[in-house]
């Protein structure tokens, strides 16, 4: 078990313009629309799961940086327990028998990677951003589902 791990929300696009090189359309972050410093938590939806509201933020004018910090939301956690179990079995005095039953993800728990972190894909011709419909969105797990491994070892 483990807590969720903080990432940033990005505009995905060069606001301030100061130039589209390196990773300055992955660093500029939006406004922060109201008092809530982590607009997160998982929400199932109709159009999907998403891992943060997305009109809590707000493009920021033109030629500044948001006001919105680095790494200021936190991802879902990650729950997961494992379970072996085994049987030793002697057959002879040379020779046994091992059975091994591995179970992973026992509680078979849902565990959600990071949502998607662009807010906008582009800027229209009014220099306004335009939002990206899967800002927010979840399409993934960091995790596999419960999985069961059976397994035997003959030693002679």
């Amino acid at each position: 078990m483990h807590s969720g791990t903080p990432y940033s929300v990005y505009d995905a696009i060069d606001r301030a313009n100061v130039g589209e090189a390196g990773a300055a359309a992955n660093a500029e972050r939006p406004d922060l629309v109201g008092s809530n410093n982590n607009p997160n938590g998982i929400r199932r939806t109709s159009s999907g799961v998403f891992g943060f509201d997305a009109s809590s933020f707000a493009l920021q004018p033109a030629g500044i940086f948001g006001n919105l910090g680095r790494n200021t939301l936190t991802a879902p956690g990650v729950r997961t327990v494992d379970l072996g179990v085994s049987k030793n079995t002697r057959i002879s005095e040379r020779s046994s028998l091992n059975l091994r039953l591995d179970i992973f993800n026992v509680a078979n728990h849902t565990n959600f990677a990071f949502p998607n972190a662009a807010l906008y894909t582009g800027v229209d011709a009014n220099g306004n951003g335009i939002p990206n419909p899967t800002a927010g969105l979840i399409t993934s797990t960091a995790t596999t589902s419960r999985q069961l491994q059976l397994s035997a070892k003959f030693t002679f």
